[in-house]
């Protein structure tokens, strides 16, 4: 679960999903992306970018995300393992509008097919509002992001619903497309 991954297996949850050659322990740069809590051969299946008229699209990117993985037992990359990702958001123009945190853990791990999912949490606050969202990011041998629901939100957020694509970029970054309807 540190070691580096060649995308779609790390996030994930980080992820977000989690981006490619994952070294979630050293936080060191990396040139391709870094999935969310996942190890090295399982990637994130690929999932298409919301789009529902009628709704509000907000998109947000971070920057040199920072994870930490907690290794339960049994050791190894297993069910129950822990993650946590923390990093700033910035606006497309490239202004810092807030902060993202998330939290996943590993539901489920086929080692032999190298599958896992992964159940994420994450909240991003913008401007002193928050959007939370929950999803399944789920490794296998594809493409790089994961889609969640949009659970709720503070302030300016307050009462929305939607969702969110979360994907993975280079150099421990992603890109959040949010499709909200208030």
């Amino acid at each position: 679960m540190r070691t580096r991954i060649g995308f779609l297996a790390g996030a994930t949850l980080a992820a977000l999903l989690v981006v490619g050659a994952l070294s979630v322990a050293s936080g060191s740069p990396r040139s391709h992306p870094r999935m969310w809590g996942l190890q090295p051969g399982v990637a994130p299946h690929k999932a298409a970018v919301p789009h529902a008229e009628g709704t509000t699209q907000l998109v947000l990117f971070t920057r040199h995300e920072h994870a930490v993985d907690v290794d339960e037992p049994p050791a190894g990359f297993s069910q129950g393992d822990e993650s946590s990702v923390s990093a700033g958001l910035w606006s497309p123009a490239g202004q810092r509008v807030g902060l993202l945190d998330a939290a996943g853990t590993i539901t489920t791990v086929n080692q032999q097919a190298h599958v896992a999912r992964v159940q994420f949490t994450f909240t991003a606050t913008v401007r002193g509002s928050q959007i939370t969202a929950t999803g399944i990011l789920i490794g296998s041998d594809a493409v790089h992001g994961f889609d969640a629901a949009v659970t709720g939100g503070t302030g300016k957020y307050r009462g929305t619903e939607g969702e969110v694509h979360v994907q993975f970029l280079a150099n421990n970054s992603s890109r959040f497309t949010y499709q909200l309807a208030s």
